[in-house]
C-alpha cells in the first residue's frame, strides 16, 4: 500500500529529528512538489492565481516549502504533530494571498471594547498617568488621590476627562482610565 504525502512527510520529519541531514533535502523537494501541484490545481478556480506565470507559481511553492524548512532550522524544538500537508496548505494560502487573506479573516472577527460580564464581579476604575519626559507610569486609585500630587495642581476635572477621552497630553502627562474587574 502506497503511503500518502502526509505519511511520507512525517517519516522525513522523524528522520530529520534523528539527525539525518539528507532528510531535510528530501523533505524540501517533497514540499515544493506538493505546493506546486496545489497552486496549479487552485489556479483552475482562481483568476488571480491563473494570472501567475509558471515561474511565479514555482517561486510561491519554493517560498512555502522554505518557510517550513526554516522553522526546523531556527527552532530546534519545532515539530508538526497533526498534519504537515495542512500546515503547508496554510502557508501556501499566505504566499498566494498574503495580507489579503489575513484581512478577510480579520473581517470575520468582531472586536469590541466591552469585557464579558462576570457574575458578582465589581468594576473598579484606576487612573494611569504617564510622564512623557521620563516614561514613568503611575497608578492612582481615585481622582482625589491624583489631585493630592502637587504636579497636578492646575488640572481641572474637565481637562482630565478630555485628556482621557482624546489621549491629548496635559503639560508632560498623558492620562488613561483602567477598568479593573475584581
Amino acid at each position: 500500500m502506497a503511503e500518502s504525502d502526509n505519511q511520507q512527510l512525517f517519516i522525513l520529519q522523524s528522520r530529520l529529528k534523528n539527525g539525518d541531514a539528507q532528510a531535510m533535502a528530501e523533505m524540501y523537494e517533497k514540499l515544493v512538489t506538493i505546493a506546486y501541484k496545489t497552486i496549479n490545481s487552485r489556479s483552475r478556480s482562481n483568476a488571480k492565481i491563473k494570472a501567475l506565470s509558471a515561474d511565479e507559481r514555482k517561486q510561491k511553492a519554493h517560498d512555502a516549502a522554505t518557510y517550513i524548512i526554516e522553522q526546523y532550522l531556527k527552532r530546534p524544538a519545532f515539530e508538526i504533530t497533526n498534519s504537515i500537508t495542512g500546515y503547508l496548505y496554510t502557508r501556501i494560502k499566505w504566499e498566494l494571498f498574503g495580507k489579503d487573506h489575513q484581512n478577510k479573516r480579520d473581517q470575520m472577527v468582531v472586536y469590541t471594547d466591552k469585557l464579558p460580564e462576570r457574575n458578582g464581579a465589581r468594576i473598579k476604575y484606576k487612573y494611569l498617568v504617564k510622564d512623557v519626559i521620563t516614561g514613568i507610569y503611575t497608578t492612582y486609585e481615585s481622582t482625589a488621590e491624583l489631585y493630592l500630587n502637587p504636579a497636578f495642581k492646575g488640572l481641572r476635572k474637565k481637562r482630565l476627562v478630555e485628556s482621557i477621552r482624546t489621549g491629548r497630553k496635559w503639560k508632560n502627562y498623558i492620562f488613561d482610565l483602567l477598568e479593573v474587574i475584581e
